[in-house]
């Protein structure tokens, strides 16, 4: 039996989900229904604040790559700016997952990259936000 993968949804309006399923490697068309679009796209963020630690590894946002036409903005991606070396908000509902390996199938986060990201996420959510963010 595959192991769980594991990945987050940043809902369009900023609640963070852990999403976890049997399905084995995340494939475009689980991402297509996850974010809810037809053509997707990746964000390869570099989070500063993980400057000279080992164990955070590679991400990677997976988003609708019409969402600045067809949605709005995702306020998680707010506290996601403040993270990563990004500066522009992004749109819809984001997957994050691990990069891609050598053979290019996606990989899983770690549980010890969930713990990160929902922790980081929380420390810099916009002013005004509650803890209700992370379901």
């Amino acid at each position: 039996m595959p192991e769980k993968f594991q990945a987050i949804k940043i809902h369009e309006d900023g609640r963070l989900e852990v999403l976890t399923w049997d399905e084995g490697p995340l494939g475009l068309d689980a991402l297509r229904r996850h974010i809810g679009c037809e053509w997707v796209d990746a964000v390869h963020p570099h989070p500063t604040s993980m400057a000279g630690e080992s164990e955070w590894g590679d991400f990677v946002f997976w988003l609708d790559d019409e969402g600045m036409f067809n949605a709005s903005i995702n306020m998680g991606s707010l506290a996601l700016a403040n993270i990563c070396d990004f500066a522009q908000p992004l749109f819809g509902n984001l997957i994050i997952t691990g990069n891609e390996d050598s053979e290019g199938t996606i990989t899983s986060l770690t549980n010890s990259q969930v713990k990160w990201i929902e922790k980081a996420y929380m420390a810099n959510m916009p002013k005004g936000w509650s803890n209700d963010a992370v379901v």
